[in-house]
């Protein structure tokens, strides 16, 4: 292992309730630690990180409510922290709020190597979000795909009924 485990998963700033997931305390985290003024360690990274019930995975929650989070993920801080996590994990997922209303995930995207666009089954309009996505074209070349969740019952029922031993 190159560090402290596998897989570190930052949250939504805004909106932060993955802690609740993960039986973990919302607060320290990365709100808190963006917005002290000491200096990004190591050592100041393993005070807010903390273990999930999921064997190498660890979580850095959003932390205390901001006025403006965005504000602090731009500027070195922010930079500091994910270069000291990405020595010390193999992954790092990094979950942001919708990039319909907040430019946070656009914001982090000069930071990271790939990114996966989450979206809702039957629910987004695909036309909108190819439109947002072209307003940010420096996002194309990190773009690696898009995941679809949240897909309706219907569909799943439809092969409830399908066994091989039915022929």
């Amino acid at each position: 292992s190159r560090g402290l485990g596998d897989v570190y998963k930052r949250q939504d700033m805004r909106r932060g309730v993955i802690h609740n997931s993960f039986l973990c305390n919302k607060k320290p985290g990365l709100a808190d630690l963006l917005a002290r003024g000491i200096e990004i360690t190591k050592e100041s990274l393993i005070q807010v990180i903390q273990r999930t019930t999921i064997p190498n995975l660890y979580l850095l929650t959003s932390g205390s409510s901001m006025p403006n989070p965005t504000e602090l993920l731009i500027g070195d801080k922010i930079e500091k922290t994910l270069q000291i996590l990405q020595k010390q994990f193999h992954y790092i997922i990094i979950d942001s709020p919708p990039i319909e209303f907040i430019p946070d995930a656009f914001v982090i995207n000069q930071f990271v190597q790939n990114m996966l666009i989450v979206t809702r089954y039957a629910e987004t309009n695909l036309n909108a979000l190819k439109k947002k996505l072209k307003e940010y074209e420096k996002m194309k070349n990190t773009i690696k795909g898009l995941v679809f969740n949240g897909s309706n019952d219907m569909s799943e029922k439809k092969y409830q009924s399908y066994s091989y031993y039915k022929y």
